[in-house]
């Protein structure tokens, strides 16, 4: 396995797992070249993909999904944070765990690249850039961080039901393997 390190490991530093680390960057330059590209191509009016099915639209949301609660900012990007950090973490931990993990760090760098995404356009334009738009059922506005995140939480979700014991994602938390 291929991993990020600085050679500090007789220091007591463990090396990065570049997995994790390469996928959560991939995903959040997705997310920021997206909405950069809509930022500047789609603000003189939607685009239509597929007619009457799939749109771009260029929206600012100030809230949280589909604009609700939009005078709590901050606290939004304090939660994003907090899921960045715990993700960070928890995907850590699913490597020194070993291979029955990768499915669970796949779903916390989902988590962590979404909610990184949508922070980073709180924190530097006040609001989210949101740009694809299904108009076939007149869904909200979204983009790719929000596809990132509820795929990682539909992802969480099959795996507590049908693949991790809850004994295994009690070791997740705790961090450490069974003797």
């Amino acid at each position: 396995m291929m991993r990020v390190s600085d050679g500090a490991e007789h220091a007591g530093w463990r090396p990065v797992p570049a997995r994790p680390v390469v996928l959560f960057a991939v995903l959040f330059f997705i997310d920021r070249i997206t909405k950069h590209l809509a930022g500047r191509y789609l603000k003189s009016g939607p685009v239509s993909v597929i007619p009457g099915v799939f749109e771009l639209h260029y929206l600012e949301n100030t809230g949280a999904a589909f604009g609700m609660l939009s005078r709590f900012r901050w606290a939004f990007v304090l939660f994003a944070a907090a899921v960045l950090v715990l993700s960070i973490m928890l995907s850590l931990r699913c490597e020194r765990l070993g291979k029955r993990y990768m499915l669970m760090e796949l779903t916390l760098v989902l988590l962590g690249s979404g909610a990184a995404g949508n922070m980073a356009d709180r924190v530097l334009y006040g609001s989210v850039i949101d740009f694809l738009y299904v108009s076939l059922i007149d869904f909200p506005v979204f983009n790719f961080a929000d596809i990132c995140v509820c795929c990682g939480c539909g992802l969480f979700i099959l795996l507590d039901l049908f693949y991790y014991r809850d004994s295994e994602l009690s070791l997740l938390l705790k961090g450490r393997p069974r003797e």
